[in-house]
């Protein structure tokens, strides 16, 4: 996406997220557990906001996704990559463990 002024590309600031909550989503697939973030990822509050992620506190850099987040990822995953994924058997985050 072009700001129309400098000819500077600017991102497209929700296929920013929708990519970012997906990637979150395959990462938590493989590890089984809380994801380590960076603390300054700008989406991490939309994603609390949005009810995706639990246990955001940023200044240790740990979320978990929760039902709607692993949800919107797979959705994300199938949109952006093709990658279909089946639903978690148990589910993750302080509760399932």
């Amino acid at each position: 996406m072009n700001d129309g002024t400098t000819g500077e590309q600017v991102p497209d600031w929700e296929k920013v997220q929708e990519v970012a909550i997906a990637l979150l989503g395959l990462t938590e697939r493989h590890r089984k557990d809380r994801l380590r973030v960076h603390p300054e990822i700008p989406c991490l509050d939309d994603f609390e906001q949005e009810g995706w992620i639990e246990d955001s506190n940023t200044s240790l850099g740990w979320v978990w996704l929760t039902e709607a987040g692993q949800a919107r990822s797979r959705e994300m995953l199938r949109k952006h990559f093709g990658i279909v994924v089946s639903a978690p058997s148990a589910p993750s985050g302080p509760e399932g463990t």
